[in-house]
């Protein structure tokens, strides 16, 4: 037997190894769009909503609008109005105004299938005062930074619930918002709230937004929060439930708002 020169025998392997791949092709299948909605009606103001078909995580494009449904709402006392769209998957109404404690559903018709979703507006709740303290949330030589407490009126005897989004020198805050389950404090008829994330600059300028939500609002912000944040880190965060039913990304959600504006000061 004749023998093998030791760089012909590391040939013959490689060339045994490369005659053995194969190409094996994946098929990513593409997803069917769904729909998504966000709707609102406030106090003292009309419905609105926009509607959208999610798009292939596998392409760049842009979300389809829907500019062809047929979206209605009515109140409790049964009045009822068409809303209109006005352009990029936004509709409008104009008649039916929201009101404390009013009860409403939104109708929505798109491609022979008809979806419905309820809210009710809850009374709107007013901020007393806010302060701001010095925190110890800062670097070596960096400028304090301050937290704030925002102090509002809660009904007693009534479980209430709330959602507080921030500006602040007319930019929204990357956290989105803050959600408060009023049951958890005293039941005084005061809530006293410092968001543990939110620290500000000195003389920075502060937009509250206080939304009065009733319980399933609550909820479904609350999931929703679960599911931006990746269920603590989970690989398979699940998809908040819509009062639209499973076939609707979104909500359709009713609140009163408190508006209030300051200053971080130091006093």
């Amino acid at each position: 037997m004749l023998p093998i020169n030791k760089n012909m025998y590391w040939l013959l392997i490689l060339f045994i190894t490369l005659s053995c791949e194969e190409v094996i092709e994946i098929d990513l299948n593409s997803s069917k769009p769904v729909i998504v909605a966000e709707g609102v009606i406030e106090k003292d103001s009309t419905a609105w909503i926009k509607l959208s078909y999610t798009s292939d995580y596998f392409t760049s494009e842009e979300s389809v609008k829907i500019s062809d449904a047929v979206v209605q709402i009515v109140n409790e006392s049964g009045n009822s109005e068409t809303l209109i769209h006005i352009g990029n998957g936004y509709y409008k109404g104009s008649k039916i105004i929201g009101s404390e404690e009013g009860l409403y559903t939104l109708s929505m018709q798109i491609n022979n299938e008809t979806y419905s979703a309820t809210t009710t507006i809850n009374n709107v709740s007013e901020i007393i005062s806010v302060s701001f303290e010095e925190t110890e949330m800062r670097r070596q030589n960096e400028d304090a930074k301050y937290g704030i407490t925002i102090t509002f009126t809660d009904v007693k005897e009534e479980n209430n619930f709330y959602m507080i989004k921030l500006k602040v020198n007319n930019i929204l805050e990357t956290d989105g918002y803050n959600l408060i389950n009023g049951e958890l404090y005293n039941n005084s008829g005061i809530i006293e709230y410092a968001p543990l994330m939110s620290s500000f600059d000195l003389n920075d300028k502060i937009e509250i937004f206080l939304y009065s939500i009733d319980e399933d609002t609550y909820t479904y912000y609350s999931q929703l929060n679960d599911d931006n944040a990746g269920m603590m880190g989970s690989s398979t965060p699940y998809t908040p439930k819509s009062n639209f039913g499973v076939d609707v990304l979104g909500y359709f959600a009713g609140w009163s708002t408190c508006y209030y504006k300051t200053t971080v000061n130091d006093k």
